[in-house]
């Protein structure tokens, strides 16, 4: 590959980065050090390599420069408020300097692997930002361990080098395209060159003279202090709250993951020595695979929906059918799409496991219908709309409106029905390539996933839940509150575990293989205030259905937020109903008043947020009643019918039997 090829490659990546309208608009980008205060581990340095981009006055980063063409991990807007504090060369190879902010908090401590690089990054934030520079003493410079070695690394987009050679050809590609730059690059004026290396000189010989008075300090023999020497000066506590952010608390961290491990390290063992190893022996989840025949053939016949929706949206866009009639076909589409495998899972009872996954391919497949029926229609109806009216519109609606009607297209539709989103649009954003090797390695912890599932159902949360069907008929409070506490945990586990499978690992190996941009399928619920905001925060697909399609249709319609909410929350109660109560065969409601009962916690957390003046009592309410009491104890109420009414039809069947047997029996002695 020549070198042209490689700084076209280059600039079709820098198009790609957030913000970036034109490679000019780029600054500087490279792979820099970031020093993470709070990340080292026992598996994890405090040092992680980042690709910086300076586009402008915005500073951002990604992982690595891959992910440019996903969202940045952290935006910083640079301004003459900050300061870049320069700690030197470090280990004799390593140059180091921060961003620190008004405050006096450093917002970015990066380091680089020689001080020509280290020295252009910082010149390019200074003309950014406009930025005070000052370079720090040797005795007031941080103590990190040492930055991790990038020898060999390349970069990609260059063709090979390392992390300061990658910047210098980044800087060289950019600067043929870009004035702002040149200027952010080139050298300082001689005069202000004199001046900084005067400064450096005597802050340098301070720093040493300071050096060497702590270290005569430290040095001087402690028989040296009078026994009137005072000892004591105003100082908090170390726990107080004055000292407790500032102050490290490694040992106790490390005491909370022990007592953790040997908590559930025991509670593992009591387990083991009760039910021995139960899983693969039960047959609860497939215990009749033949049951499942129907539901294969019935899974192959959804893709006919899809066709059908696609076939009446061409019609209705060359002006065929009308769009009354458009909106009576995917009436009929998407209630025979709900309807009949609910009426197929009904009739021939396959096992719960297949029953609740193929109910979940078809209310995904119904919400996507509806999500491609409505977007169309409104399409529509902006292609008939005044010119004046169309050119008020967003950037991103007049790019959609652009391509429809040429979107209708079986290509089209079977890439919307496989992505995982759903709510429709004409195109998507594509990543540039696919990761094989991170595909891997998502593969393997879904398998790895998928093991603890199976073991935290069947050799915990099962045998707990079938203990629990005595207390219930008693209606004994006390066992019942403690076999709810009891199956809190491993509930709560396998909660986490089926999220982390799901929402991160299946989503993204989804999206990888089709190269799907918009990667974000939820966001940081665990920090919910309320739960309306868990709601928000948890599956991001979900939620940006029933905003788009549900809430603010009703919003329109009702002119009240409070009634949209209510409709949202009672059909989301709906849906959840369906995926469980109609595998189990039972309709009995848990799962529908489950979620409705969360509607009156909404006021209350965030009255409690208010006047407590502390959001973690929000987020605490969360954690309790959602996931250490909510879901045990839907989970006990829907095993505890599904055993009775079990139960109760192997009775009526052996009942049955024994009365045709003896009638038999009856007859023969009487011929």
């Amino acid at each position: 590959m020549d070198l042209k090829q490689k700084i076209a490659g280059l600039k079709q990546r820098i198009k790609l980065l957030e913000g970036a309208k034109d490679v000019k608009n780029v600054t500087k980008c490279g792979y820099l050090y970031k020093y993470r205060p709070f990340g080292g581990g026992y598996f994890s340095p405090n040092w992680s390599l980042r690709f910086f981009s300076l586009i402008g006055k915005s500073l951002l980063y990604y992982k690595s420069e891959q992910d440019t063409n996903l969202h940045p991990r952290a935006r910083f807007e640079l301004n003459d408020s900050f300061t870049i504090e320069i700690e030197g060369l470090k280990r004799g190879r390593y140059w180091t300097f921060s961003l620190i902010d008004t405050t006096g908090g450093s917002l970015l401590r990066l380091s680089t692997e020689n001080k020509k690089d280290g020295e252009m990054w910082i010149a390019a934030l200074k003309a950014a930002g406009n930025i005070d520079v000052e370079v720090l003493p040797p005795d007031s410079r941080w103590k990190s361990p040492r930055p991790p070695s990038i020898r060999g690394l390349q970069y990609r987009a260059g063709g090979g080098g390392s992390s300061a050679g990658s910047s210098q050809a980044s800087a060289s590609l950019h600067r043929k395209g870009s004035a702002s730059e040149t200027a952010s690059e080139s050298d300082m004026s001689e005069a202000e060159g004199t001046r900084a290396k005067e400064r450096v000189k005597v802050r340098r010989k301070e720093g040493a003279e300071a050096k060497e008075a702590a270290a005569r300090a430290a040095d001087r023999p402690r028989t040296q202090m009078r026994v009137s020497f005072p000892i004591h000066k105003s100082r908090y506590s170390i726990l107080s709250s004055e000292r407790m952010t500032n102050q490290n608390h490694h040992g106790l961290l490390n005491l909370a993951a022990i007592i953790l491990v040997v908590t559930n390290g025991r509670l593992i063992m009591e387990n083991l020595l009760k039910y021995g190893f139960n899983v693969g022996n039960m047959g609860f989840w497939l215990a009749h695979p033949m049951r499942a025949v129907p539901l294969v053939y019935a899974w192959l016949a959804l893709s006919l929906f899809g066709m059908a929706a696609l076939l009446t949206e061409r019609f209705a866009a060359n002006g065929t059918l009308r769009e009354r009639e458009a909106l009576i076909i995917h009436i009929l589409n998407i209630s025979t799409c709900m309807l009949g495998p609910c009426f197929i899972v009904i009739n021939h009872r396959p096992d719960i496991l297949v029953s609740i996954i193929f109910m979940l391919v078809v209310l995904t497949l119904c919400m996507k219908l509806i999500s491609y029926a409505h977007v169309n229609y409104d399409l529509r109806g902006l292609r008939h709309a005044p010119p004046e009216a169309v050119a008020q519109l967003s950037p991103l609606l007049q790019q959609q409106l652009a391509v429809y009607p040429a979107n209708l297209t079986l290509k089209n539709m079977a890439y919307f029905l496989t992505a995982p989103t759903l709510c429709y649009q004409t195109n998507y954003p594509r990543s540039s390539r696919r990761r094989k090797r991170w595909l891997v390695r998502r593969i393997l912890e879904a398998v790895v996933c998928v093991a603890l599932l199976a073991i935290l159902i069947e050799q915990y949360i099962m045998p707990a839940a079938f203990n629990s069907l005595e207390p219930l008929k008693g209606l004994e409070v006390g066992r019942v509150l403690e076999r709810v506490l009891k199956l809190s945990i491993p509930v709560l586990y396998f909660w986490l575990v089926m999220f982390y499978m799901f929402f991160h690992l299946w989503m993204n190996i989804l999206g990888e293989l089709l190269r799907f941009g918009d990667r974000e399928f939820y966001r940081d619920w665990w920090n919910a205030r309320n739960i309306e905001e868990y709601w928000r925060l948890w599956n991001m697909p979900v939620h940006q259905w029933f905003v788009r399609h549900v809430y603010f249709p009703c919003l329109h319609l009702t002119k009240s937020r409070e009634a949209s909410v209510f409709v949202v929350f009672a059909l989301s109660a709906v849906f959840h109903e369906l995926v469980i109560g109609v595998p189990m065969n039972l309709l009995r409601g848990w799962a529908f008043w489950g979620i409705m009962s969360q509607l009156p916690l909404i006021p209350l957390t965030k009255w409690m947020n208010k006047y407590l003046k502390n959001e973690q009592a929000g987020n605490i309410v969360f954690w309790l009643v959602f996931c250490i009491f909510g879901q045990p104890l839907c989970i006990l109420l829907y095993v505890h019918d599904y055993l009775l009414t079990k139960q109760s039809v192997t009775a009526a069947v052996t009942a049955v039997v024994t009365k045709v047997a003896t009638n038999a029996t009856t007859g023969a002695d009487e011929l």
